[in-house]
């Protein structure tokens, strides 16, 4: 299909010259074709051409370029500087090809997007679409939603909705059915910004149905992304977690953050704590500066509700640095905001400088009502959270569960009876199907990681068991056994070292499930080496069924009635 487009693209263009008295040699042409199909690769062969561009003709050093900034622009490499594009508009507009002039009258409007100079990008947009000649439907639908996207940032959105309806109905005559479910998930986002909710799910609805339409499985989950983010704010929560499973279950490391941060507030809202935790912690990793202030504000209410007093101090540390960051930033756009500000007599400098002030006060005080609002929440939650506390040890049992089936022989054989299947699927997908080719392997890989994390799960405490019975204190303990004679103070806490030393962040891990005492640390450990209720008992001087009844004890805190002792002791062999 990439040859098919390329030979396409590149009859187009020469069509496009042949009808024009400038003559381009064919080096040129050619990257021009590859600006639409491969944007880098046009970069690099532009920039491999830069030395023989010297003695070149003037009509080729200009279109040179202008392919350039195209190339550059197509690739979504941000613009810096107008220097360039005004010589080429004016060059274009008196002497050079008039056929190029409005393609350098849209790439000066995108231009002067990139630098936040939204008037002159608009006027540059608008020349664009007066000198197209013909039908060109599509290039007229990216400049009307490029309009769109402009106002829109402005807050312009009666007018923004305009241009979207224009770059539609534009991309729908030329069959830009990609571009169709964009525009119509844009125009959802401009109504709801204006508070027309039901148009705003009426068009995110027209773009998941069209989605299901031509079979974009991809088109239809980021639809169903913003659909999900939609329903949060409108307190639908439940709404909000179908629409956005389909992101968590096939979801990649690329843009994450904002899948989990919706994820993050939909537990959070629906006293999914266990999960909550989860997202706010991956967050804290990998999210954007934004989704960082939530997930630290979120885990700061968490702790609150776990009286770790610590953390919470921890957290709160956090949450005031990024709010910081996020004062900064929010202060910055609002500046690029006005600078691009949908009236040409708001240039002035003086003008500009008033309303940004007036915009950081307007920031900082939005800020300080948030963050009111945000402690008095955490405040009033904290006083009923253990309303929630069965629920969370149900939930925690499950994800536990989980995990230990991940590591189990049974989750390996499934997986490779998976992998066997997708390998005939492999074998009988056409050569020509590239995307389910891809789809497969990706599915094979993502199966083959998971069996070989599993193994290593395995073998590591396999290997860490032998370590620990080739100790001397292992052996001191077995001896013990059959003297019938309890493990003092310090043993214990040798052998706390050694099975730490052995199995990194043992303690730590356990503990961050619940605050144990250290007599049913001990048993902890005793399980973790596999000795049995005799034995503990002998070990740390007490009763089998004092031993027994510490277990359950123990099942109980992390599992509540919905686990055996022996889920407990499959979970301590798996830390």
């Amino acid at each position: 299909m990439k040859k098919i487009t390329y030979i396409i693209a590149s009859v187009i263009v020469l069509m496009s010259f042949s009808c024009s008295r400038f003559e381009y040699r064919k080096s040129l042409i050619v990257a021009d074709s590859l600006t639409e199909t491969d944007p880098k690769r046009s970069i690099a062969m532009l920039d491999s051409m830069a030395p023989m561009m010297a003695d070149a003709p003037k009509h080729e050093q200009m279109y040179h370029r202008l392919l350039q900034i195209k190339a550059a622009d197509k690739s979504y490499i941000k613009h810096s500087s107008d220097s360039t594009i005004l010589s080429l508009v004016e060059y274009y507009e008196t002497e050079g090809d008039k056929t190029l002039l409005p393609e350098a009258y849209y790439y000066a409007g995108s231009i002067y997007r990139d630098i936040y100079d939204a008037p002159r990008a608009l006027e540059y947009y608008q020349k664009a679409i007066d000198g197209i000649s013909g039908g060109n439907m599509r290039v007229k639908g990216h400049i009307y939603f490029q309009s769109g996207s402009l106002l829109l940032n402005q807050a312009l959105y009666n007018q923004a909705i305009n241009m979207y309806l224009k770059a539609f109905d534009n991309y729908k005559i030329q069959g830009d059915n990609i571009n169709c479910i964009h525009t119509l998930h844009h125009l959802a986002y401009t109504y709801n910004k204006i508070n027309k909710k039901d148009s705003c799910l009426h068009y995110y609805q027209r773009a998941s149905k069209l989605s299901k339409d031509i079979n974009n499985e991809q088109m239809g989950m980021m639809v169903l992304a913003q659909m999900a983010s939609f329903h949060i704010e409108q307190g639908d929560y439940s709404e909000a977690k179908k629409c956005l499973k389909p992101s968590l279950d096939t979801l990649d490391s690329i843009n994450i953050s904002p899948y989990y941060t919706m994820a993050l507030k939909i537990c959070m809202n629906t006293q999914q704590y266990d999960s909550a935790h989860f997202y706010a912690t991956e967050l804290l990793k990998i999210g954007t500066i934004y989704a960082k202030q939530t997930a630290s504000r979120c885990l700061t209410e968490l702790a609150l509700r776990e009286n770790s007093y610590d953390n919470v101090a921890k957290y709160l540390k956090l949450f005031n640095e990024y709010t910081d960051s996020v004062k900064t930033i929010t202060a910055t756009e609002s500046v690029n905001r006005m600078n691009s500000l949908y009236n040409y007599n708001l240039r002035e400098k003086e003008n500009l400088i008033l309303k940004a002030e007036n915009a950081n006060k307007k920031v900082a005080l939005t800020i300080t009502i948030c963050t009111v609002f945000t402690l008095s929440i955490i405040l009033i939650t904290y006083i009923y959270r253990n309303r929630q506390k069965q629920k969370l040890q149900i939930e925690r049992f499950s994800r536990l569960r989980k995990e230990l089936y991940e590591q189990s022989t049974e989750f390996i054989r499934k997986n490779k009876e998976k992998i066997e299947f997708l390998e005939q699927e492999l074998k009988r997908t056409s050569d020509e199907n590239h995307l389910l080719i891809e789809r497969l392997e990706e599915q094979r890989a993502d199966l083959i990681l998971a069996n070989e994390t599993a193994i290593r799960k395995q073998t590591r405490n396999e290997s860490a068991k032998a370590r620990i019975v080739a100790t001397d204190i292992f052996k001191t303990i077995q001896n013990y056994i059959k003297k019938e004679k309890a493990v003092n103070a310090k043993e214990w806490k040798e052998l706390d070292e050694i099975i730490n030393k052995e199995i990194p962040d043992f303690k730590t891990n356990l503990y961050s499930y619940y605050n144990i005492s250290p007599h049913e640390y001990h048993i902890c450990i005793l399980i973790r080496l596999e000795f049995s209720p005799t034995d503990m008992a002998m070990l740390l001087g007490c009763t089998t069924s004092a031993v027994s009844k510490a277990r359950k004890r123990l099942q109980e805190k992390f599992f509540s009635d919905k686990g055996t002792p022996k889920d407990f002791d499959q979970f301590i062999k798996t830390l």
